[in-house]
Parts: structure tokens; C-alpha cells; sequence
């Protein structure tokens, strides 16, 4: 018994000890030199303001390829808001392989395609934090084991990094965005806090768009998240898995909820595809995906009834692709296809099966196609197909002038392309084209002053007149505070050169 009043009594000494030394006086404090404790302070506002560490978090029983894909690789900074940029790699999987991701500016900027991982040395040379960028610090270099070669979906190669588990060495120029690159991207597990608020929100990408041939309502998209979203009755979201069978692709559908059905999806070669539920009727799907309309030129055709003329259409397509189809009764005939290239922004150039090699010609400042056709299913005919910019912009909205400029640096050495476009709506819009992501900057509306001066009012940059720079109408354009930093650029407008060859003959 005494034993135990003497602990409590030693115990009661111990916590009264402790509590005066918390509120006894504290020792007085060397006062740092003025200059001493501005730069310590700078310092530590600099590293607040522009940069939020996130620490490496390699299991100590995983291999650098086993890390690879069992984390994330990202490299977040502060600038009033937290800046995510990251790689995240998938495990190879049948029929697609090794899928990979980047999403950098929040996943306002999106790379995606496939990836392999050789055993080869890899020199580089990057900052480690942005405060090091900033502060114009020499950077880190090295020799990475591992190189990582990036692909599209289609197998092109894009570009290569180096790796060694902990680290990814972005040192690439295709797959970069203004501030991502030349740094070290560090390892950050799925189950790590980090991971959770930073890199989390990772948007899927479509493997498969499908449509219902009887109802355009029924949809069906495939992400490659290994997720799909599935609205061909109602919504239903779960994972999936694929196989070949002979030329088609089989996705095995299998939903979140378990009261719902699992799917059999049969996606053919040919983009038709077969929607089978477990106890349920087939749906027959078509795919949305394939080469996208860049410019379509339309005109009349030949008569196809007495009176009555068809309606042609050229449509030059994303994969540089062309075809001629003809509208007749709203049956829709291909007629001629071919390839195609721009040679400059106002003249383009087709080689066709049956047409040959065209050249466009500015009829009254308008691109215009002069085809002539030989032993088509129409017979042969001639006809002029101006270009079609309502069918661009929804049928009723069209461009009148674009201003184009330099825009800040994307990545070292290379710049943003920056274009001011005023429409026939009296809207404006600034688009940055960065690696061929297309950016809007600003908006507003427009006004045309007098023959050489037009005013736009735009959100951001406000109330700007056209000046004259060497006799061309341009824009001093100041924007801050955009995805790509602060915009300061002259846009001078962009003028048609007509041909005059012929006048001169």
C-alpha cells in the first residue's frame, strides 16, 4: 500500500514538474540580424507559396518495375492553388498492353497512350521542386537505369524518360505543359494521403464510344481506368475486361451493384457491336470513334432526277483522309476518296481515286475546290465546292477574322501559338494551341470601329482597340492569370493572299 502511494505521489511530482516547465519563463531569444531574418522569412514564404512537398514512398519490398505500376508519379506546386502534374501506369492487360496517363494542370492537359520500360542507361538533368526552378538553380543530373519509351495508341513513339523506382526524370518535349517539365517526378503510393488529395481525379479516357443503331439515346463508353459507363437502359458504372476472339474484341462487363446484370460486349472490326446482358436482349451498337471532320467543302452535284441535283460534300478528315459523298433523297453515296494536305492556311490540296490531284483556288476570298469527275457512279460531271464554315460551327456561326500571335514559353524553348477569332455573332474568343491542346484564354464580343479597326471587350483582358503595326490591324492583348501564365502578345490579323497568277496571264 505504501508502495502505491509513494507512485502516485512520485507521478503527482512528475506532472507538476512538467507544468511549470511549460509555463515557466522562457530563455530569451537571439535576435537575428534584420537582413538574416528577412531572407530566412523570404525563404519560407517562397517555399508556402510554390511548392507543397510530397514525400517519396517506395516499399521497401517492391521492385522499381513492380513500383512503376503501384503508384503514381507527380510533382505538385502552389500558386494559389495546388498544381498536380503526374504519370500514372497501368499493368499490362490483353489486347491493349501497357496503358499510360498524364494529366498535367489539374488534368486540364491529358497525354495517354502506351508505354514499355527497357533496361537502358538514361542520362538526365532536372530541377527537384519548383522553388529550385525558380531561384534559377543548377539542376540535378544523373544516369536513371531504366528508360521509359511513351507510345500513342496507335504505337508511334511520342518520347523517353528516365526511371529507377523512387523517381521519374521528366525530361521530355512532346509530352510536357508549362511548368511540368524538367523535374523530378517522385513515387506516391495508391494508399498513401497523398495520392487521395492530390492525384485522385484522374480522367478517363474513351477506349470504346458506342451508340444504339435504333436508339441514340443508348450509350456505351469504355475508359482506360479499367471503368465503363453504361447507359443503354439506365446508368450502371463497373469494371471490365477484354479478349480476342478472331477479329473481334470481347469486353466482360461487370457492374459495381450486384443486383444489375453483367454484360458480354462483342466490339467487330469494322466498329459494329453486339450489347448482350445476362437474361436480357441483345442490343446492336455502332462505334462513335474514328477519324473526326477537319473542313467540309459543299456544292451541287449532278442531276440525279429531272430537275432535282444532289448534294456533294468533300470532307477532309483528322487522319488525312478525304472522300466525296453524295446526298441523293438522303441516301448518302461515297463517290471518291483520296488523301489530302494543307499547303498553306488558305490552300489545300487533294489527290482522289477519280478526280486526280486539285488544287483549292480564294474564289471572291473563299477556298474553293474545282473537281471533275470521271466515270464516277454518277456518271462524270463538274462542280465548284467552296468551303463550309457553318458546318464547323454548328450551321449558323461563322469566323470572320482571326488575329494570331506568340504566346508565353509551354516548355523551354517552345512557345504557345495564341489566336484572337471574332464570329459572325459578334462573340470573340482566345484559344492557346499548346502541343495541340486547344486552350481558351478569354472571351467576349467584338465590333468593327471602321475599315481597319475593330474593338473587342473581352472578361479578363477588358476593352482593346486594333492599333496599326505596319499597315496591319493587331491587338496588344494582356491576359494574367491564365493556364499558361500571363499572356502579354501583339496578334496581328491574319489575311487571305489572293491568287492572282491567273490576272497576270
Amino acid at each position: 500500500m505504501m508502495k502505491k502511494i509513494a507512485a502516485m505521489l512520485l507521478a503527482a511530482c512528475m506532472i507538476m514538474a512538467v507544468l511549470a516547465g511549460c509555463t515557466g519563463p522562457k530563455a530569451p531569444e537571439t535576435e537575428a540580424p534584420a537582413d538574416t531574418k528577412a531572407e530566412t522569412q523570404a525563404e519560407t514564404e517562397t517555399e508556402t507559396e510554390t511548392e507543397t512537398e510530397i514525400p517519396t514512398e517506395p516499399a521497401a519490398d517492391m521492385d522499381p518495375l513492380t513500383m512503376l505500376t503501384n503508384g503514381v508519379y507527380g510533382y505538385t506546386y502552389n500558386v494559389g492553388f495546388d498544381n498536380t502534374n503526374f504519370f500514372h501506369f497501368y499493368e499490362e492487360q490483353p489486347v491493349f498492353g501497357k496503358i499510360w496517363y498524364a494529366g498535367f494542370v489539374v488534368n486540364q492537359i491529358v497525354f495517354y497512350g502506351k508505354y514499355d520500360v527497357k533496361e537502358e542507361a538514361f542520362d538526365w538533368a532536372c530541377w527537384d521542386g519548383r522553388a529550385a526552378e525558380e531561384n534559377e538553380e543548377e539542376k540535378k543530373s544523373g544516369t536513371a537505369p531504366y528508360t521509359i519509351y511513351f507510345y500513342d495508341m496507335d504505337g508511334n513513339e511520342l518520347d523517353k524518360c528516365g526511371f529507377d523506382g523512387e523517381n521519374l526524370y521528366h525530361t521530355m518535349e512532346n509530352i510536357t505543359f508549362q511548368g511540368s517539365g524538367s523535374q523530378i517526378y517522385k513515387y506516391v503510393g495508391f494508399d498513401s494521403q497523398d495520392y487521395a488529395d492530390f492525384y485522385a481525379g484522374e480522367i478517363g479516357q474513351k477506349l470504346v464510344d458506342l451508340v444504339g443503331d435504333d436508339d441514340r439515346t443508348s450509350t456505351l463508353q469504355i475508359f482506360h481506368t479499367g471503368r465503363y459507363d453504361d447507359l443503354v437502359a439506365y446508368e450502371i458504372e463497373g469494371s471490365w475486361a477484354a479478349s480476342e476472339e478472331g477479329d473481334a474484341i470481347v469486353y466482360t462487363l461487370t457492374p459495381d451493384d450486384e443486383t444489375e446484370s453483367a454484360v458480354k460486349l462483342t466490339v467487330n472490326k469494322d466498329g459494329s457491336a453486339v450489347y448482350a446482358p445476362e437474361g436480357g436482349d441483345e442490343v446492336a451498337m455502332h462505334s462513335l470513334t474514328g477519324p473526326a471532320v477537319v473542313w467540309n467543302f459543299k456544292g451541287d452535284g449532278p442531276e440525279v432526277s429531272e430537275g432535282v441535283k444532289c448534294a456533294l460534300t468533300l470532307s477532309m478528315m483528322d487522319d488525312n483522309t478525304v472522300k466525296l459523298d453524295a446526298d441523293a433523297f438522303g441516301n448518302i453515296l461515297t463517290i471518291d476518296q483520296g488523301t489530302w494536305e494543307q499547303v498553306n492556311d488558305y490552300t489545300f490540296k487533294i489527290k482522289m481515286d477519280l478526280a486526280g490531284e486539285v488544287e483549292s483556288e480564294l474564289v471572291e476570298s473563299t477556298p474553293t475546290f474545282n473537281i471533275k469527275e470521271t466515270g464516277s457512279q454518277l456518271g462524270d460531271f463538274e462542280a465548284s465546292l467552296p468551303i463550309d464554315l457553318s458546318g464547323m460551327t454548328g450551321g449558323e456561326v461563322t469566323e470572320v477574322w482571326s488575329f494570331a500571335g506568340e504566346g508565353p514559353e509551354v516548355s523551354e524553348g517552345t512557345k504557345a501559338n495564341i489566336v484572337l477569332t471574332i464570329y459572325s455573332d459578334n462573340s470573340a474568343k482566345v484559344t492557346a494551341d499548346a502541343f495541340g491542346q486547344m486552350i481558351d484564354l478569354d472571351q467576349g464580343t467584338w465590333e468593327q470601329v471602321n475599315d481597319y479597326t475593330f474593338k473587342v471587350n473581352l472578361e479578363t483582358a477588358g476593352e482593346v482597340e486594333s492599333e496599326l503595326i505596319d499597315s496591319t490591324p493587331s491587338f496588344n492583348i494582356s491576359i494574367p492569370g491564365t493556364m499558361i501564365g500571363d499572356v502579354e502578345t501583339v496578334l496581328a490579323i491574319v489575311l487571305p493572299e489572293e491568287d492572282t497568277t491567273e490576272a497576270a496571264e
